[in-house]
């Protein structure tokens, strides 16, 4: 299937063509959060900082585009607690900075966003897989949309990757989907047959250019089946490496945290030989209450384990004097012999100037200007 006939599949009769949520050519100015947390990050990198900040100019130009006020095209989004349509995102395994965005303001309907982050994505080089797209289509139509779609892009100031993120209405893994049994419906059926009773599939991942697919489910974990879990997907006893992590980082017993019901996983195919990584996915409001005391807590355990959190530790800086909802998601993955490796989601920020006058990454933000 070619990329224009793609668009046109996901499209209601074409209208997805006829729509673009970001006129070609169209950047926008960041919004004063996203542009204050980049100048903090920018100190301790400044070329994957700026790569970053030139994508998201183009990514995010469809969100300021809308008829909307700019109060609301900002504070919209299921992404983050604010509604703010940005979420930074950390790696402990890589020095990697990354940002996942919505591709259009509240006036694009969820059903429309998928055509729209595609189309966003072409126009930015990304080769999205076609087929595993088409695929998610039916998935989409079977169901209410929450969100839709969304785009993420990421860079070590040598190589930028881009991963398209489609929205999967909240049903049981099982559930029958209609089309041919094709990469996506095989990756789904295997999740099936593996995954623990009452999973549900609720979002595709796909790396534009590669090979990479990631399910994400949702289910009720505890720390008995969430060994079952990483047998079954070939990571057998890596939950105990998973659990120490959560005790760590929650500062109670990991099953008191996996038993919030708010817990998902994700499993991520990066060949055809099914070769990948299994994470668990938890709300760092479900870890700690205090952004202040979870942001301690992970860099203390970046000490520990000999993670690179630097770039964190400089977005997340104003943290050590203000107290704000900006963590999101917590990942815990793990692949092959690696080592665990942590993702840390955080909304962009700007301090008050009372916070700032005491921030050290502030002023050396504003040393540098």
């Amino acid at each position: 299937m070619s990329e224009s006939a793609l668009l046109t599949t996901i499209g209601t009769e074409g209208a997805a063509v006829r729509h673009r949520a970001t006129p070609v050519g169209l950047t926008t100015t960041l919004h004063p959060d996203v542009d204050a947390t980049l100048e903090r990050i920018a100190v301790v990198d400044r070329v994957a900082t700026g790569i970053l900040r030139d994508r998201l100019t183009t990514m995010l130009a469809g969100v300021s585009a809308g008829p909307w006020g700019a109060d609301t095209s900002w504070q919209f989004s299921r992404l983050t607690s604010t509604g703010m349509p940005v979420e930074l995102s950390f790696a402990s395994d890589r020095p990697e900075l990354r940002a996942t965005v919505e591709v259009a303001g509240p006036q694009l309907p969820e059903g429309r966003r998928l055509a729209a982050a595609v189309d966003v994505a072409q126009r930015l080089g990304a080769q999205v897989p076609v087929d595993i797209v088409a695929a998610v289509v039916p998935r989409q139509r079977a169901g209410a949309l929450q969100w839709g779609a969304r785009l993420s892009v990421g860079s070590d100031g040598t190589s930028t990757t881009m991963t398209l993120y489609a929205e999967t209405p909240s049903r049981r893994v099982g559930s029958a989907t209609p089309g041919p049994c094709g990469r996506l419906d095989k990756s789904v059926l295997r999740a099936m047959a593996l995954a623990p009773s009452a999973s549900q599939l609720r979002m595709v991942g796909v790396e534009a250019g590669s090979e990479a697919v990631e399910l994400r489910l949702q289910a009720r974990l505890d720390t008995w089946s969430l060994g079952i879990l990483c047998r079954r997907f070939g990571h057998t006893g890596r939950d105990r490496e998973i659990v120490a992590i959560l005790a760590e980082l929650g500062g109670r017993p990991a099953d008191v945290t996996l038993r919030s019901g708010r817990i998902g996983w994700s499993i991520t195919e990066r060949s055809r030989d099914r070769s990948g990584s299994l994470a668990i996915v938890i709300p760092a409001s479900a870890l700690c209450r205090s952004d202040t005391e979870l942001r301690r807590r992970l860099l203390t355990a970046a000490g520990r384990h000999g993670w690179d959190l630097s770039r964190y530790d400089a977005a997340a800086g104003p943290l050590a004097v203000a107290h704000c909802a900006v963590h999101g998601q917590i990942t815990i993955a793990v692949a092959d012999d690696m080592p665990p490796a942590v993702h840390v989601g955080l909304r962009p920020f700007a301090p008050t100037s009372a916070d700032a006058e005491h921030c050290p990454v502030a002023v050396a933000c504003a040393a540098v200007r």
